[in-house]
């Protein structure tokens, strides 16, 4: 389902924990190509004008798992 509820959110944007979920609703999404996760452009430092315009994604965890 789009968007992610906070529940979903919590599983793959790491830097959103209960506490530090007062991330903007105007925030961009971006998804990751390895692990279909989701996360907020600015939890993983890409800009709202960026995120719009890339062709593919791969999340932090995901580029640690492929060194």
């Amino acid at each position: 389902m789009w968007p992610p509820s906070d529940d979903e959110n919590l599983l793959c944007c790491a830097c959103c924990t209960p506490d530090t979920l007062g991330v903007p609703s105007e925030v961009s999404w971006v998804g990751c190509d390895e692990c279909d996760g989701w996360f907020h452009s600015y939890c993983v430092r890409v800009p709202d004008a960026v995120a719009e315009t890339l062709d593919s994604f791969r999340c932090p965890r995901c580029c640690t798992l492929a060194g």
